[in-house]
């Protein structure tokens, strides 16, 4: 295994280890596949406004390894092979345990380590 196949390896199990950070999330496609894998989930209130001030708003994303989605047979890519889910759901819980969906609005793949970081929206 060279080193690019390790560090995809290892981000596939950080991201997806449930005993550490993974957290289980529900993955809805916007033609209706379903997948629930671990990904690592981060949600604070902290933004900034046009102007660079800070202000109180909700961020939301969560990181996912693509080989967590393919294992689950769930799409990744889109019709010119490029890595996308926005506009999918998800459904993840935050530590209080308060299940929250979300519709994924940007989506930000680092396709050497096969990793997505995906900025959420409320579902509404």
């Amino acid at each position: 295994m060279n080193l690019t196949e390790r560090a995809i390896a290892d981000t596939k199990q950080i991201t997806s280890n449930g005993n550490d950070w993974g957290v289980s999330a529900v993955f809805v496609s916007p033609t209706g596949e379903t997948a629930t894998v671990n990904v690592i989930h981060v949600k604070h209130n902290t933004g900034f406004d046009l102007d660079g001030m800070r202000v109180n708003s909700k961020i939301a994303s969560i990181a996912v390894s693509e080989g967590v989605l393919i294992d689950a047979a769930y799409p990744t890519r889109d019709s010119q092979d490029e890595a996308t889910l926005k506009n999918h759901r998800v459904s993840i819980s935050d530590s209080t345990n308060n299940v929250k969906e979300y519709l994924v609005s940007e989506n930000y793949p680092d396709e050497k380590l096969g990793l997505i970081v995906l900025i959420l929206v409320d579902f509404e």
